[in-house]
């Protein structure tokens, strides 16, 4: 389950790591038109993690925080995509991601997969990683994390065939502001319970 984004390759953050899911979905084809983002090889995005008690999901255990560095830039069918280097206190993780026109994708096993829509709607849908579908709640949502406030951030509901898995804030500029990941409550069965929350502190390009 646990899939912090641009690792669920990157590792799917592959920024953002899995259980099994519904997979009977369309996946989303990666568009192979250069992206206008503003992300290049050393960009830095860093993160605070923190950690919620397995019981009621209202406690905070720990807070920790991580960067999530493009280290080198790799073609991959004709197709621009960054080696991810996810860095915490524990070690480093690596992944492949792609900033397209359409939206950003991670690559593993099962190919590209898309993570975040840019230029959604609401009720836009596709299954990522991790075989979830997510689905777009809102679009110009506002928002505060460390890094700031936001107004244009959509707000993005994933579900595996039982349940919501995770929420995931974001937008086409800054990218992955928050996301947050839920698991069923050992003392409430089929209550989902907040387990950890990633915010966005700060970006270098």
């Amino acid at each position: 389950m646990k899939k912090n984004l641009l690792t669920a390759s990157l590792a799917a953050m592959a920024l953002f790591t899995a259980c099994s899911k519904d997979d009977n979905k369309a996946t989303t084809t990666p568009s192979t038109n250069n992206s206008t983002s503003s992300v290049k090889t050393g960009s830095v995005f860093t993160y605070n993690h923190i950690d919620y008690d397995s019981v009621t999901g209202t406690n905070v255990l720990s807070t920790t925080q991580y960067t999530l560095t493009m280290v080198r830039d790799s073609t991959i069918s004709n197709e621009k995509w960054f080696i991810a280097e996810r860095k915490d206190s524990k070690g480093s993780q690596y992944g492949l991601v792609k900033f397209g026109t359409d939206g950003m994708y991670t690559y593993g096993s099962a190919g590209a997969k898309m993570q975040m829509k840019f230029n959604a709607s609401v009720n836009d849908t596709w299954v990522d990683a991790s075989n979830q579908t997510c689905v777009v709640k809102s679009v110009n949502q506002s928002i505060t994390v460390p890094k700031g406030s936001f107004t244009n951030a959509y707000y993005v509901e994933s579900s595996d065939a039982n349940s919501l898995e995770n929420k995931m804030w974001y937008n086409n500029t800054e990218y992955l502001l928050r996301n947050e990941e839920y698991d069923e409550s050992p003392t409430m069965p089929g209550t989902m319970i907040l387990d950890y929350r990633d915010e966005l502190v700060s970006i270098q390009y």
